[in-house]
């Protein structure tokens, strides 16, 4: 099966959706993914559809009236997928991006930590459900809104959630489907930075039955012989390193361990890795006291997933391509851009899974390929009229600073 015929297929089988709104989701989908970041009226100019922008914009709001159905769908389509004797890792992060003017919903100046920067931008909290061999089967996102912009908007009935309890409320939904898939609670760890821990959040965790691998700052308190101090201080002073070697990439990692008494958590396992040429040690609590470092440091490796979904969904299905201001059809944009990194993850591991194709950009230029293929061929796609006019894709787009063959 061809990707082009698995994204048919899956988006066929959105049956919440009436056929004349899949045929929406359809065309803003595969605008998306091929359309180099071009606006709502390129996408529609390129594949030269008789039909308006605001029809467009109109049809693609109402979308988000199913997106609880939405979701669910997603859920059940993975069910008969799981293998209930994996470990199954939610990877929380927030990601944020650039955008230029005050009326656009969400956004406001906040800090940028990849630019070192305040900058206007809009803030997204993301969730992302993978297993042991990286296969992804679910991601969600809440869209933050800063103090300011509510504050500004009271009148239209915003409320503030700090990203913490955007958080909290991606976890339980995710979590639910795992569990009506009769997913063992022990089964299920959420992996997050230092940003997100508190006791706060681990109470959550642990109210939903889940375990957790959490990152600390250094500057953590933890309680020994009556008096507080410092995580980085008591390894230093009372604890020797060990190390063990990771078996793919053959590198020593070092390692410190001890059961503490963390301020705001309780009695956990406290761990501290370091890697051969890294300066600094990074400090972890873990909620189960019986896990080993080797087994701990595995985990937290599955928190990069959810950093490689940010880069892939900026570079490869528009989203930052945002020219729209209103809430509703920037949520239906994240929503569809999120959708078709998803769409690519499981052709990964449901079609080539035993092929030399784990790349993101080889899938997304074997898409490419296809598409230009099926436009030359004149073949009916997507759009179930083989009689309407196109244009042929640009040879040479201009992308990462390179041209594409």
């Amino acid at each position: 099966m061809t990707l082009t015929q698995f994204i048919e297929t899956q988006i066929g089988a959105l049956s919440i959706f009436p056929q004349q709104w899949q045929r929406i989701v359809q065309i803003y989908l595969d605008g998306l993914i091929r359309g180099h970041k071009k606006s709502i009226t390129g996408i529609l100019r390129e594949f030269q559809l008789h039909f308006t922008t605001q029809f467009f914009l109109t049809r693609l709001k109402r979308l988000l009236a199913h997106s609880s159905s939405f979701k669910r769908h997603l859920a059940l389509q993975i069910r008969s997928q799981l293998d209930r004797r994996s470990k199954f890792f939610l990877a929380g992060d927030d990601t944020s991006h650039r955008v230029y003017g005050k009326k656009i919903y969400g956004a406001g100046v906040q800090y940028d930590h990849a630019l070192n920067a305040f900058i206007n931008s809009i803030k997204l909290v993301d969730l992302v459900v993978c297993d042991l061999k990286d296969r992804v089967f679910l991601n969600d996102f809440k869209v933050y809104l800063p103090e300011k912009f509510v504050a500004t908007h009271s009148w239209r009935g915003y409320r503030f959630q700090s990203k913490i309890d955007l958080l909290s409320d991606l976890l339980i939904s995710m979590v639910q489907p795992l569990h009506e898939a009769a997913v063992p609670k022990k089964s299920i760890w959420v992996l997050v930075d230092s940003w997100y821990s508190s006791g706060e959040f681990e109470q959550r965790i642990r109210d939903v039955g889940a375990n957790s691998v959490l990152q600390v700052k250094k500057d953590r308190r933890i309680r020994l012989f009556q008096s507080w101090m410092r995580i980085d201080h008591y390894f230093a002073r009372y604890k020797a390193a060990h190390y063990f070697t990771t078996p793919a990439a053959h590198k020593k990692v070092f390692y410190k361990e001890a059961i503490l008494d963390v301020s705001k958590f309780g009695r956990r396992k406290v761990l501290a890795f370091k890697e051969e040429q890294e300066k600094e040690w990074r400090y972890f609590v873990v909620s189960k006291l019986k896990v080993t470092a080797k087994t701990a440091y595995r985990y937290l490796k599955k928190r990069w997933v959810v950093e490689t979904m940010h880069r892939e969904t900026k570079q490869f299905f528009g989203l930052e391509a945002t020219y729209s201001g209103r809430s509703d059809y920037l949520i239906a944009h994240y929503r569809y851009s999120y959708l078709g990194w998803l769409l690519f993850q499981w052709y990964k591991w449901q079609i080539v899974a035993n092929q030399d194709c784990t790349s993101t950009e080889k899938i997304w230029m074997q898409y490419i390929q296809e598409r230009r293929e099926q436009e030359k061929d004149s073949l009916p796609v997507f759009l179930d009229n083989s009689n309407m006019p196109r244009r042929l894709l640009q040879k040479k787009v201009k992308f990462k600073n390179r041209k594409i063959p």
